[in-house]
């Protein structure tokens, strides 16, 4: 915060009263507040939030800052996100909005069929389309957006799911989506606490009406996102049972339940077999008449212990490394891209200049090799990703029959700044 100046003066603490004044005076008159991560300074613009104003980058700005600085961002081209920034998601200074462009729906009309499992086969609905972004992708939107792809040595033991699920919410602010406010259509669960279950139950109940089904009339459909505590059987369909909610529970009718066992094959046996991970499930869902939600959509992602998103085996093994060895980096998640495109694993913000981490010769999680459309994935080298507009930056590569390399060395940083993105 120190590094952001307005108007050649210093800004002061966000949450401090004479700042948010100052913050809703340059949003009203739309100044451009400067970080001073970069000689002459990196413009940023002032955002409102549900709980005040922010300074955030301007779009497609990431890459100006320094890499120590808290606004700093991979170039978009290392990520899906370089597919579907300005067409799926258009960022707007001038009033602080973002819309976003969905390729799912948020209403079921009458006499609709059919849930679906998103990205059930990569050439039908995790499609290399820029032009909308998928369930999948809008929660890799939403975890970028949150920061939560972001780690340094400091985060250690300081995320739980209070932090996640705040920092989330924060996220779906500003954000339209289909002409409406998409913070309006996200339901993310409150930390659940004994002693309020009963208010908590409330709150819950007035949110779901906004889908509440009705006999003869297009049904309007929420967004849930939360963690994945078991999926069970019952008598007549699988439920999804989410941590934070132990007093309802998501109906999965037998067909959705059978593919997304098909198509999450991968993610759930990492799952399972690590009692430190997290799968997220994101689903779209109606309230039917009995007052129980229905999912109509869902896709899956899996995290490790510090709600960094695992994409492989071989991502696992890279990020809990660079976590063990203390190392400050960004996760690229894939958006729209499907299995067979490339993308970096991550991106260290620790060395002389930004290095990106490719990882070669494996297949990720999910992927369906029938539809492969025969190009070798494993000849591409991280370095041609490092195109014109990556200049400046370095490659590191792990091809994977071959024992992972020393991660790239670190740089002493500069002392970073952190404010708002």
């Amino acid at each position: 915060m120190s590094n952001l100046t307005l108007d050649g003066t210093p800004l002061g603490a966000m949450s401090d009263t004479t700042t948010q004044q100052t913050l809703a005076d340059a949003h009203t008159r739309h100044a451009r507040p400067l970080c001073g991560c970069r000689t002459p300074g990196v413009p940023m613009y002032v955002a409102a939030t549900g709980s005040g104003f922010i300074v955030k980058r301007m779009p497609n700005s990431g890459a100006a800052h320094d890499a120590g600085c808290g606004s700093w961002q991979p170039p978009a081209a290392l990520s899906g996100l370089g597919q579907v920034i300005g067409d799926a998601i258009t960022d707007n200074p001038e009033d602080g909005t973002t819309t976003l462009r969905f390729g799912f729906s948020l209403s079921k009309g009458v006499g609709r069929t059919a849930p679906e499992v998103t990205g059930e086969a990569e050439a039908d609905t995790v499609v290399a389309d820029g032009h909308k972004l998928t369930l999948r992708a809008l929660l890799h939107y939403l975890w970028d957006e949150a920061a939560l792809t972001t780690w340094s040595p400091r985060m250690a033991g300081r995320r739980n799911w209070r932090v996640v699920s705040w920092h989330l919410r924060q996220a779906g602010h500003n954000k339209q989506a289909k002409r409406q406010p998409l913070g309006r259509k996200l339901f993310i669960p409150e930390p659940f606490d004994p002693d309020h279950k009963a208010q908590l139950s409330s709150r819950r109940h007035a949110a779901w009406k906004a889908a509440q089904a009705k006999p003869g009339k297009p049904t309007p459909l929420m967004v849930v996102i939360g963690e994945v505590k078991a999926i069970e059987e019952t008598r007549f369909f699988h439920k999804l049972v989410i941590k934070h909610l132990p007093d309802t529970s998501f109906l999965l009718d037998a067909d959705v339940h059978r593919r997304l066992q098909k198509r999450f094959r991968a993610d759930l046996d990492g799952w399972a077999g690590d009692d430190t991970a997290h799968l997220m499930v994101i689903a779209t869902f109606l309230v039917n008449t009995a007052g129980m939600a229905v999912v109509q959509e869902i896709a899956f992602m899996l995290t490790d212990r510090n709600w960094l998103p695992l994409e492989s085996s071989a991502s696992r093994l890279l990020i809990g490394a660079a976590v063990e060895q203390s190392r400050r980096f960004r996760v690229c998640l894939r958006y729209n891209l499907s299995a067979a495109d490339h993308s970096a694993a991550l991106v260290f913000s620790d060395t002389e200049a930004p290095t990106a981490a490719f990882i070669l010769d494996e297949e990720p999680a999910g992927a369906d090799p029938a539809a492969d459309d025969g190009a070798d994935s494993g000849d591409i080298s991280g370095r041609e990703l490092l195109t014109a507009e990556l200049a400046g930056m370095s490659a590191w590569e792990w091809n994977t029959d071959l024992e992972m390399p020393e991660l790239p060395a670190r740089h002493q940083p500069k002392g970073p700044t952190h404010h708002g993105n």
